[in-house]
């Protein structure tokens, strides 16, 4: 949606009056919290009501345009006050009582708190009744949100875990992305909240299901679950216990394997592995990656004509687990040669510690 305010704009009272009159003659309008005009700056919302208003009269007529807006307040005291303020009846103005300030703020985005705009974004993304591309915007404003620390802690106290779990089980694909995409932004170096998913990892929607998206056929809810992954066991313990349950590992080496994933895909996966390898690394989880064939896939991406970023994530992950006693295979042992060999021949864009340490398996 385009977020631009144009210059100009007309005053509040015909505005209002314009607003209110569309709202009656339409009956019921979609609500839609936050504001419009509290996707904007402060300063800026006077000047985005003004436009909001004016588009929105604009494209009253046009059934193709589906935009979103809030009108809860009480609307027919509002209307005749607007309407007698652009009267040139000065007994009717003095007769016609003043709108609630507070309204008023509801109407130009300034009354609504955080913790409020979230709950009422979730109303809108669980509502049947909301389009998807309204729920997609409500999503975003979501995810913008909770993007500040204390916000991410208050989806567990506003109970707001269970509606947004619920949507990775969406028919609709786009918004099980977004769900992934706000999990992740939530657990995302935040250990409390972190803890708060993994309240509901044994659910019908927890890690269970986050991995099963892992290895969706849509690249965008595939990516997104990775990344969700990664930012909840990351240095936590429990995180990884929980991965390692539901089969976490199992998604890793295909992903790095396959021709067909793309660079992205390929380096959301090694950043999920190379996180899930944060926490202390036993024995039983070095044979877990050595029976999954993830070394293998690890070092087989290691070649001169492949993506740098992936060759370098994935040659420190090999230190790193050979840094935790990790024994090659025969056949693991040959592909570290020739991974030495492969990395020999781009010296100046890899680690030398990391090509000095490969080349110490004999």
């Amino acid at each position: 949606m385009n977020r631009e305010l144009p210059e100009g704009g007309t005053s509040d009272v015909p505005i209002m009056s314009n607003l209110l009159s569309m709202k009656l003659n339409w009956g019921t309008a979609v609500l839609y919290p936050p504001t419009w005009a509290s996707r904007f700056p402060v300063r800026a919302r006077p000047k985005c009501a003004s436009w909001l208003c004016t588009r929105m009269a604009s494209i009253k007529n046009n059934p193709d345009i589906n935009f979103p807006f809030i009108l809860d307040f009480a609307m027919e005291k509002l209307l005749q006050w607007s309407i007698a303020n652009q009267s040139d009846d000065k007994e009717l103005r003095a007769k016609t009582p003043a709108p609630d300030p507070e309204l008023l703020a509801q109407l130009f985005g300034q009354a609504v708190d955080e913790p409020t705009q979230m709950k009422q974004n979730m109303a809108v993304i669980t509502s049947p009744e909301i389009d998807l591309e309204n729920k997609l915007v409500a999503f975003d404003n979501f995810e913008m949100l909770i993007e500040n620390l204390d916000n991410a802690n208050n989806i567990e106290n506003l109970k707001l875990w269970d509606p947004l779990l619920q949507q990775l089980s969406s028919s609709e694909p786009k918004l099980q992305a977004f769900a992934c995409s706000c999990i992740g932004t939530a657990t995302q170096n935040n250990p409390k909240s972190q803890q708060n998913f993994l309240q509901y990892a044994e659910g019908e929607n927890g890690m269970a299901k986050l991995v099963e998206l892992a290895s969706d056929k849509s690249p965008e809810t595939n990516l997104k679950a990775i990344y969700a992954l990664a930012n909840i066991v990351r240095h936590n313990k429990e995180g990884v216990e929980s991965f390692e349950k539901h089969n976490g590992w199992d998604i890793i080496a295909p992903i790095l394997n396959s021709d067909k994933s793309p660079e992205k895909l390929k380096l959301r996966a090694l950043s999920l592995l190379n996180a899930a390898l944060s926490t202390p690394i036993d024995s039983a989880r070095l044979e877990k990656l050595q029976q999954d064939q993830v070394v293998k896939s690890l070092l087989s991406l290691i070649k001169v004509d492949g993506h740098i970023g992936c060759i370098d994530s994935a040659t420190n992950i090999v230190t790193t687990l050979m840094s935790h006693k990790y024994s090659f295979d025969e056949e693991e042992k040959k592909m570290v040669a020739q991974a030495v060999e492969q990395l020999e021949k781009m010296k100046d864009q890899i680690s030398h510690e990391d090509l000095q340490i490969l080349k110490s398996v004999s």
